[in-house]
């Protein structure tokens, strides 16, 4: 008689981080990428992480960087490690030790009603309560138009590949690359705004009529470069408002990665309204 493979034995911190993240609703995918992003850095401190220091957490983000890992990685662990420590563990001091790391992260923003105008066009149509459109199907709808659309880029010339990538100029070592995006999981972020529309809309405000930084969050321009005002999200209170001076050429390239390159429109609408019906129209005999 043979039994079937054992399960591995699940720790009892890790434990609680996955019922704290269930309470609070994280779906699977975020919960095991958490607890994946946990145990790499337990691999590395080579201990438990209740037992964690600062500097464990310093060297951990220095050893991701000099091994080159990305950004986004690198910021998805300190998403995780942050849960860890503020929420199971209780120390939202090395929670603020972690660093985000900047990266340039091109996004749309979009605005969907909730319902339409009805196919006469008389009245409001709602959606149901509670739903709005299906999150797995957008998910495999969008994962198939994006990589359709990049396909067509590339037979038609429009991407360039430098360096290390150069090869995938030809079309079968791109296809190659791009295959395993069609077998992996996209996930299209949904839900309603906790306090409304309304902050929703102040917080799109900011990006469609404003510029990058405001002149008011200036405060100097001489010999050491620009220094300027901003906010620091991992401090509470009136510690969170910070200063920063930049070389002039660091300040003048950050600026420049919120203006939209040229063919790009800041705001873009889609008519909503149903399509006005055809007009008839005649045709002459014999054409």
């Amino acid at each position: 008689m043979t039994s079937g493979p054992s399960q591995r034995p699940i720790s009892p911190l890790r434990a609680r981080m996955i019922e704290d993240m269930t309470v609070r609703g994280f779906n699977e995918h975020t919960r095991s990428g958490y607890v994946r992003h946990v145990r790499a850095f337990a691999a590395f401190i080579g201990r438990s992480p209740d037992t964690a220091t600062a500097e464990d957490l310093r060297l951990f983000q220095l050893h991701q960087t000099q091994i080159g890992v990305q950004p986004p990685s690198i910021n998805g662990a300190v998403s995780a490690l942050r849960f860890l420590f503020t929420v199971t563990l209780d120390r939202p001091d090395l929670a603020r030790r972690l660093t985000v790391v900047p990266y340039p992260r091109p996004h749309v923003h979009m605005i969907v009603p909730g319902g339409g105008i009805s196919l006469d066009g008389t009245h409001w149509v709602r959606c149901k309560p509670g739903f709005l459109l299906p999150v797995g199907v957008l998910s495999r709808l969008f994962r198939r138009l994006f990589l359709a659309a990049l396909a067509d880029a590339h037979a038609a010339g429009r991407l360039a590949f430098f360096g290390e990538i150069e090869n995938l100029r030809r079309r079968h070592a791109f296809d190659a690359y791009v295959a395993p995006l069609k077998r992996k999981k996209w996930f299209v972020y949904a839900k309603p705004p906790f306090a409304g529309p309304e902050p929703v809309l102040a917080y799109l405000a900011r990006y469609t009529h404003r510029v990058a930084i405001s002149n008011s969050r200036l405060i100097a321009l001489d010999e050491r470069g620009v220094t300027f005002r901003y906010k620091d999200y991992r401090r509470n209170g009136q510690a969170r408002y910070r200063t920063m001076t930049l070389t002039s050429g660091e300040f003048i390239r950050r600026f420049l990665l919120h203006v939209l390159p040229k063919g790009f429109h800041r705001i873009a609408t889609t008519d909503c309204s149903p399509a006005p019906a055809a007009k008839p129209t005649s045709r002459a005999p014999g054409s």
